[in-house]
């Protein structure tokens, strides 16, 4: 009796190990079964990154991107020469395909890449999760694993992009579990107060005036939002494909009726929008950002996971003509 009660433990041991392991398994297959795109935007030449089955590398401003008098209003702005415009035609997608905005990129700066993205899912194979990075800000797909929140590195390489999970298999293994991405950056002041600071604090009103209208329900999270001193930002982000959608025409949405009640106005639209260097259009998204995800959260329980960003401090090393 003594030997058939061992022989039953070990057998139900064995299994409760093989059950384990399958599970396992089925779960890493599952991971790696999910697609990713993550649109990274580009102005000018840089290195590009290396796994080009979830990086998207996007031309931003193409329908506007040779235009001297537009760029002689941005001092971030540099005119790319003959090499460096056949090179990005080579490399990258435009943002000036099919339906987009691009002729707007002073104003949105890379959100008119995030636009093209949800206008354009079908291009991009209508992935489970889109994202939108930039080409000398990355996250670092390292969930807990890194002690500082913006790391500087200096260039692009293998070395690099290993360190920080920018491969297909680390970024699925990394999100798998959440809806959404976002960097995370606490001020010393609210985040009213920083807009106002640096911004046309106009703009800001009106999209929050747009969004009581449009979107009452989120009234109390906007504000609650603008009274604190933490939000997401930068504009980067990862989402599940229907969480992108909704946020894209909440946030673009708003931003329309911002402009058009702005345009109204010709003292406002002389000292704003005739300034691309102010891009209205993406601080004011990168505030709402934080409303939609806050929002989300309370009212539908969306998982969130916050990563580290990288900062490239030279990207054209390594860029390959």
């Amino acid at each position: 009796m003594k030997y058939l009660k061992f022989i039953i433990a070990s057998t139900i041991a064995i299994a409760a190990v093989f059950g384990a392991v399958v599970f396992q398994k089925l779960r890493a297959s599952s991971v790696q079964d999910i697609s990713v795109k993550i649109v990274v935007g580009y102005h000018k030449p840089a290195a590009l990154l290396d796994d080009k089955e979830v990086f998207v590398p996007i031309h931003l401003g193409r329908a506007v991107s040779r235009d001297v008098r537009v760029h002689s209003g941005n001092s971030s702005d540099e005119k790319v020469d003959e090499r460096g415009w056949q090179w990005l035609l080579k490399n990258m997608i435009g943002d000036d395909t099919g339906d987009n905005i691009s002729l707007q990129n002073r104003s949105y700066c890379d959100l008119t890449g995030v636009y093209w993205a949800w206008k354009n899912l079908d291009e991009l194979g209508n992935p489970d999760y889109i994202g939108s990075m930039h080409y000398r800000r990355h996250f670092a797909f390292k969930n807990g694993e890194l002690n500082e929140w913006f790391v500087y590195v200096d260039s692009i390489d293998d070395e690099y992009q290993k360190k920080y999970g920018l491969n297909a298999e680390q970024v699925k293994r990394t999100i798998a579990e959440y809806d959404v991405v976002v960097f995370p950056v606490v001020f010393q002041e609210s985040i009213y107060e920083q807009y106002k600071k640096g911004h046309y604090v106009e703009v800001l009103d009106t999209a929050l005036q747009v969004l009581r209208e449009k979107y009452p329900e989120y009234s109390d999270t906007a504000d609650e939002y603008m009274r604190s001193n933490r939000g997401y930002f930068l504009n980067m982000f990862v989402m599940k494909r229907e969480l992108f959608r909704e946020y894209c025409a909440f946030v673009f949405g708003i931003m329309e009726e911002t402009t058009n009640h702005i345009r109204q106005n010709k003292e406002m639209v002389d000292e704003i929008f005739a300034k691309p260097v102010q891009a209205p259009g993406a601080h004011t998204i990168e505030r709402l950002l934080s409303v939609f995800v806050e929002y989300k959260r309370k009212t539908s329980g969306i998982r969130v996971l916050e990563l580290p960003v990288c900062f490239i401090e030279h990207p054209e090393k390594n860029l390959k003509f």
